[in-house]
């Protein structure tokens, strides 16, 4: 039997164990040279990663201000600003040009 490799999991060995999740884990162990324990806690934790979902997105609700509309990606601090939340800070807009007679004076009449 060969001897188990020790330490954390190489990048190689990630991208084995994510392209191929359907197979057993005492299959993928035997591949990549592991304990089947090293590789059910990684695939158990790949799995809990892909349920939280990191990147949120509203995707095409526009029911909502333009700032809850934005993608984020809370791990890396990211926002990006899609069609969907462009739309919606679109439409809010009010024209600048109207006279509001309460807040503003006119100094020469029309």
């Amino acid at each position: 039997m060969p001897a188990k490799n020790k330490g954390p999991l190489t990048k190689i060995e990630k991208f084995y164990l994510e392209n191929n999740s359907t197979l057993p884990a005492k299959q993928l162990a035997e591949d990549i040279g592991r304990s089947t324990k090293s590789v059910e806690k990684y695939i158990d934790a790949m799995v809990k990663e892909s349920n939280s979902h990191i990147a949120k997105s509203k995707g095409e609700d526009t029911g909502g201000l333009a700032g809850d509309l934005m993608g984020r990606n809370e791990r890396y601090g990211v926002t990006v600003m899609n069609e969907s939340a462009s739309m919606a800070g679109e439409s809010s807009k009010s024209t600048k040009n109207k006279f509001n007679p309460s807040t503003m004076h006119k100094i020469k009449g029309d």
